[in-house]
């Protein structure tokens, strides 16, 4: 789960908490930038509260600067994924302000359903990259045994799984059954084994950007995902009884008139 920050953990000298200057240190080196192009730069909260996501997304698209609690996972994954991911949290950042900008101007006191599809995937997304378009289908209706045990192979040689929510990072801490993510479905180009690679990470991160973009717009863009279910991503799964845990690996619930990634997705949230 955690191998798209290897790279980022290398590169971190410490031997306890990461401090600000060595965030920013790697998001100059790298010209990480904000959603409204600012230099990126990490900044201690010094036990203040936490900003209102509002005012939080507004400063960090316009200063580029990103609050941070000292010694808080919370935090430190949602910087590690600024400088693992950054043109996706970019375009997350932009598409925020976007969106509050247009409720502002409507004066509408109720946050869009666009920017809670964005908010659910910058805390708990996973990108799932695949050129098997059969793969995919069987993620969005549900078919969790098939996809991870009954046709693994498949799914190993035709797909990738990148975590990128930080929320969700941190549960991985102590993962636990019922830990559920938010799929981002990408069909990609075959471009051979790139699994857990920096190359596959780069490649996730500019597809992803772009999605988020051209397709996220409602919570349903988004497919509900056991994470535990993943090959390789828990020891548990190693064995056919696992997929039966009805309780975790559910059943969808089709709508009528339901688009292709709308199909049941409450009814899978763990």
């Amino acid at each position: 789960m955690f191998a798209p920050l290897r790279a980022l953990g290398a590169a971190l000298d410490c031997a306890d908490w990461p401090l600000q200057d060595q965030l920013n240190a790697i998001a100059s080196a790298n010209a990480v930038v904000s959603g409204g192009g600012q230099p990126l730069r990490f900044a201690s909260l010094s036990g203040q509260p936490a900003p209102a996501a509002a005012d939080y997304e507004l400063r960090t698209h316009d200063e580029g600067v990103v609050p941070m609690r000292d010694a808080n996972w919370h935090d430190f994954f949602n910087a590690a994924t600024w400088l693992v991911f950054p043109r996706s949290k970019a375009a997350v950042n932009r598409a925020h302000v976007e969106a509050l900008c247009v409720q502002r101007s409507a004066e509408r006191t109720v946050r869009s359903r666009k920017r809670d599809a964005l908010t659910l995937f910058d805390e708990s997304g996973v990108l799932v990259l695949s050129h098997s378009r059969a793969v995919l289908a069987g993620i969005r209706d549900f078919a969790w045994k098939r996809v991870f045990w009954e046709e693994r192979d498949s799914l190993l040689a035709t797909t990738r799984f990148v975590m990128f929510g930080h929320a969700l990072y941190e549960k991985a801490l102590l993962p636990y059954v019922g830990m559920t993510g938010h799929a981002l479905l990408l069909e990609v180009p075959d471009n051979g084994d790139m699994q857990g690679t920096s190359a596959a990470v780069a490649e996730a991160d500019a597809a992803a950007a772009h999605a988020l973009i051209e397709r996220v717009t409602h919570p349903h863009d988004l497919s509900p995902l056991p994470v535990l279910g993943v090959p390789g991503w828990w020891d548990g799964n190693r064995c056919a009884a696992f997929y039966d845990n009805a309780a975790y690996f559910r059943a969808g619930r089709r709508e009528k008139q339901s688009t292709q990634n709308q199909a049941g997705c409450g009814a899978a949230a763990g």
